[in-house]
């Protein structure tokens, strides 16, 4: 790790680091249950961008695969989860995620596959699924602002 000489520089390198972390606690876990997304959820903020049950389903089966070697879904829903991203949205943790992870090959996944895994979480915190897959542009993702959902504990 490179180090900085500033100390505002290495405040913030710090900050970051603990926010990272605080996404990233725990490896291992329990397998995700079968249906993740709670039906009759909270909308998009402004209604118009939406994820289907069969793209949370996918992203489910990335996670298992991919994410769950380190992560638990418990890690991605709840309070703790919903406190650490309210009121940022479903493009800040895009970002975040698909330049850290996976920790050993940051963004080797797809932008379809890295968005499959954020329809998951957002079906797990209690994000209505829609008609329609979620895309991978910076302008849908930043319609799903990620207050505390209905059905994240």
């Amino acid at each position: 790790m490179r180090q900085l000489s500033n100390p505002t520089a290495r405040v913030a390198s710090r900050a970051a680091v603990l926010v990272g972390l605080s996404l990233w606690i725990s490896c291992g876990g329990s397998a995700p249950p079968d249906t993740m997304v709670t039906p009759g959820g909270a909308a998009p903020v402004d209604g118009t961008a939406s994820f289907t049950v069969a793209q949370a389903d996918r992203g489910r089966e990335l996670f298992v695969a991919v994410c769950g070697e380190c992560h638990s879904v418990g890690e991605f829903r709840g309070n703790t989860f919903q406190f650490t991203w309210r009121r940022r949205t479903a493009w800040d943790f895009y970002r975040t995620v698909s330049s850290t992870m996976p920790e050993s090959a940051p963004g080797s996944l797809s932008d379809e596959e890295y968005v499959q895994i954020i329809a998951f979480v957002l079906g797990m915190n209690g994000y209505a699924p829609g008609s329609r897959d979620l895309a991978a542009t910076e302008v849908e993702l930043d319609q799903f602002v990620m207050n505390e959902g209905p059905g994240g504990s």
